[in-house]
């Protein structure tokens, strides 16, 4: 069954979306108000090779909405995520150990899908880090087979 992609705001576990959603929701008051209030844990989906990006939202720029700004901007993360070499690798070479003509920004727009896993209070960024930690290690994402995290 094909998952409809959130794009109503209802609870920040029904959030699914693609990037060019992101790019739109980032930009929608209500969405703003909603996603700059916490931060905690999302998942970045890769379509294409079945791949988890696991990160973390700790509030320094406005929760999880400051964090998906980033994505819109930078399909990598930009510099808070300089040393995930899995994610960065995937994105400028437009696979990872798969043949396709996309790269970067293209590459975010026809396969990722962003999802919150966990919502947390701003303010305390150690138990964003460890919860961030833990669903890495839940699902696997720091093994190559499986995962894009780098770090």
């Amino acid at each position: 069954e094909k998952i409809k992609l959130a794009t109503e705001f209802n609870s920040y576990e029904d959030i699914y979306l693609n990037y060019n959603e992101l790019k739109r929701v980032i930009n929608d008051g209500n969405w703003q108000e909603r996603l700059s209030r916490y931060g905690g844990v999302y998942l970045i989906h890769d379509d294409y090779t079945g791949k988890n990006y696991i990160g973390a939202a700790y509030g320094e720029n406005g929760g999880f909405l400051g964090r998906w700004e980033d994505y819109v901007n930078n399909p990598t993360g930009g510099e808070k995520d300089k040393d995930n070499v899995m994610l960065r690798e995937l994105l400028e070479n437009g696979k990872y150990g798969n043949n396709t003509k996309f790269k970067g920004k293209d590459y975010a727009k026809k396969y990722f899908k962003y999802s919150i896993l966990e919502v947390l209070p701003l303010g305390n960024s150690t138990r964003i880090r460890n919860a961030e930690s833990r669903w890495k290690l839940h699902l696997g994402t720091r093994d190559k087979k499986h995962g894009l995290n780098g770090n």
